[in-house]
């Protein structure tokens, strides 16, 4: 049996720790033996499950391939466990990775690069330097349980408004890689009141600073008034994550980067086209037949974060967002169609599936 240590977060919402968790318990179904290294925060026994449980209680084992989910900063911690192997697991978003990334990347100790998407390995090769070994990269995407998010009864929908959903982080508000100040926009521009419409959002909190407040934040925006944008800032579980995606007819993330954009996955498995940017790791899975892609807009400097200092994100049109908002709410059959091939898509991009991948990479 193959054995892999993974090490990363899963007990709270960020996006490693959804990665993490879901990665670990994909393998433990498809026969890996997996030990689970992880911050434990206090009774974490109680949000654990019992397969959870005993990955996360193995006693670490020098003979098992270490996969770090994390930072590349930081990969020489666990790498210098000398491990029968070290995977180290690159998430990034942008033209090109920090330079001083370079050097962790490098390091002997590491076999393998994994990286989500094509996106990322773009952002490794784009910045590589000649003195730089030549890099063993494998794609090992994210995925999505079939059996959490799944389309659900919809109520006649002749009664209900025409619903676009969006489901991102707001953290850096202007600034924000999520995009959400270009949708609400966007959707304020393009719909008055009075149209059979409305935008839901819902806001995940987890990296918000203290200081931060909704209100000040669309205040900010100066954006005209429209009673049909709902916002929503509560941390859910899966199920009512699965039923926000369900009362959607559109989800739209007009992301200006990202490393792979799970809950675009997510509400493609729940039967939904997707409208977002050409450019992230969703172009991985999102194309003309399952959604719409936005292509006009700009690639430049746009983080005040010190990570990104010398990362380019592409800035969508807002324009552009407006005509593919107001074709889908005036072409519900098309909406339909696209839905039906998201959905077909989101069943071959399972975690299942990138468990095997990965199974296939670690040695005998």
């Amino acid at each position: 049996m193959k054995k892999i240590n993974i090490v990363s977060p899963i007990f709270d919402q960020c996006g490693y720790s959804r990665h993490g968790r879901s990665l670990a318990n994909a393998c433990h179904k498809a026969g890996i033996d997996v030990r689970l290294e992880t911050t434990k925060p206090d009774q974490w026994e109680r949000f654990s499950t019992d397969a959870e449980f005993k990955m996360i209680t193995k006693p670490f084992d020098s003979t098992r391939t270490s996969i770090m989910i994390g930072q590349p900063a930081f990969w020489r911690l666990e790498s210098a466990k000398k491990s029968g192997s070290f995977f180290g697991f690159c998430i990034f978003e942008g033209d090109k990775i920090p330079s001083y990334w370079h050097e962790f990347l490098n390091n002997s100790m590491v076999d393998k690069i994994l990286v989500p998407s094509q996106h990322t390995k773009d952002a490794i090769l784009n910045s590589r330097k000649p003195y730089m070994k030549d890099l063993v990269i494998e794609t090992i995407p994210h995925g999505v349980d079939t059996k959490v998010f799944y389309p659900e009864s919809k109520f006649d929908t002749k009664e209900q408004p025409f619903t676009f959903v969006a489901n991102k982080g707001w953290s850096e508000g202007l600034y924000d890689r999520g995009g959400i100040q270009f949708l609400l926009q966007a959707f304020t521009e393009e719909f008055s009141e009075d149209e059979s419409v409305c935008l839901k959002l819902k806001i995940n909190s987890t990296y918000n600073k203290p200081d931060w407040n909704l209100k000040d934040e669309i205040t900010k925006l100066k954006l005209k008034k429209n009673k049909n944008v709902l916002v929503t800032m509560d941390m859910i579980d899966d199920d009512a994550l699965r039923h926000f995606y369900n009362e959607g007819d559109v989800f739209v993330s007009p992301s200006m980067a990202e490393a792979f954009n799970l809950p675009c996955l997510e509400a493609m498995s729940c039967g939904l086209p997707v409208i977002t940017t050409k450019f992230g790791g969703q172009s991985d899975f999102v194309n003309d037949k399952n959604g719409w892609l936005i292509d006009k807009g700009s690639l430049e400097y746009w983080s005040k974060d010190i990570i990104y200092e010398d990362t380019k994100w592409f800035k969508p049109d807002i324009k552009q967002i407006q005509k593919l908002l107001r074709y889908c709410y005036e072409h519900h059959n098309e909406v339909k169609e696209k839905g039906s091939e998201a959905l077909k898509t989101a069943k071959e991009w399972t975690w299942e599936a990138t468990a095997i991948k990965l199974k296939n990479l670690l040695p005998d």
